[in-house]
């Protein structure tokens, strides 16, 4: 494997949204493991008012979110013309749920528990397909 050397970049960041703490938790280090930057939230409209006008990055959430469903959150970026690359989660996945997510654009859909090599690599996939920065191996 090669190694790559690269400063973190703290302009793209993952965006992290899970209600269940223990969740949001576990997700934020696998992520940062990986050399990813995670920013983490409890709902959509933290994240929403988080969010910078042209942020480069990608949201990680769980569709089940209250108040502000995660279709409701991907409706708001994109109402606001964010392209920002949406991966949802669920530990309730169904068929219809995750055809209605890729139909409004999802980038991807895991059902939870995720494999975190996957959920790494679509991640960075969403990112452009580079290694996250900081990644020391590809």
């Amino acid at each position: 494997m090669s190694r790559i050397d690269v400063e973190p970049d703290p302009s793209v960041a993952v965006f992290l949204v899970d209600p269940v703490s223990r969740s949001r938790s576990r997700l934020a280090r696998v992520l940062a493991a990986s050399g990813h930057q995670v920013q983490t939230f409890a709902d959509a409209e933290s994240v929403l008012a988080a969010l910078q006008p042209r942020q480069r990055g990608c949201v990680v959430a769980e569709i089940d979110l209250p108040v502000t469903s995660g279709l409701d959150l991907l409706a708001r970026l994109r109402e606001r013309d964010d392209s920002l690359p949406v991966i949802f989660l669920s530990a309730r996945a169904d068929v219809r749920k995750v055809a209605r997510a890729m139909r409004a654009g999802a980038f991807d859909f895991f059902a939870q528990p995720v494999v975190e090599r996957e959920l790494v690599a679509r991640v960075d996939a969403a990112l452009g397909g580079l290694p996250a920065p900081g990644r020391r191996d590809r």
